[in-house]
């Protein structure tokens, strides 16, 4: 008798311990540049699970970027190196006793994303896009900088796609973990 080895590999997407987000803003053309200004509210929620301590974040930002970086013009673009700058702010105002930034002592925050468009056609396209982000924390600085390879179908200027991102150093205590590799399906409209 020869023993049999059996392995399983799983994945569960479990909703209860997700991380959910809403944003909303104007984008504003100026010559071969975008200007955007959004809202940001995002949280981790354990549902089902009564926390106390439920890191919410709320924050404004402001993005400039070649017009050719926002997504209605990136897939038609004949660039193939794009970038973006975002400055984030944090409000730290109480509404009604509570904090409407509780859990997270961040105050501002600069982000700078690159893309390089590594294969595109007509229908299917490859996007690497390294992305490095401080953050101004009440007694400290965090870092989340990450690798992101985006493989992607697109029509018109819809995408559907896989995507995967890996932290190449992360210091924040509450969002994904250093060195973590994180695996997504996502839609862009």
């Amino acid at each position: 008798n020869v023993p049999e080895i059996n392995m399983a590999i799983g994945v569960r997407l479990d909703p209860r311990y997700a991380h959910y987000y809403i944003v909303g803003g104007l984008d504003y053309f100026v010559k071969d540049y975008v200007v955007t200004g959004y809202y940001v509210h995002d949280c981790f929620h354990d549902i089902d699970h009564y926390s106390e301590d439920t890191p919410v974040f709320n924050r404004f930002r402001l993005k400039f970027a070649p017009s050719d970086f926002h997504y209605s013009t990136r897939l038609k673009t004949p660039k193939r190196f794009l970038w973006s700058i975002d400055l984030g702010y944090y409000p730290h105002v109480d509404y009604s006793g509570w904090d409407i930034n509780s859990g997270a002592d961040y105050q501002y925050d600069a982000i700078l994303e690159l893309m390089l468009n590594v294969f595109r056609n007509n229908d299917f396209g490859v996007d690497a896009k390294p992305s490095f982000t401080i953050s101004k924390g009440d007694s400290t600085y965090y870092h989340r900088h990450l690798l992101r390879f985006m493989g992607y179908y697109k029509k018109a200027s819809r995408r559907i796609g896989l995507g995967f991102d890996y932290n190449l150093y992360n210091t924040d205590p509450i969002k994904d973990p250093d060195k973590l590799w994180l695996l997504y399906i996502y839609l862009e409209f």
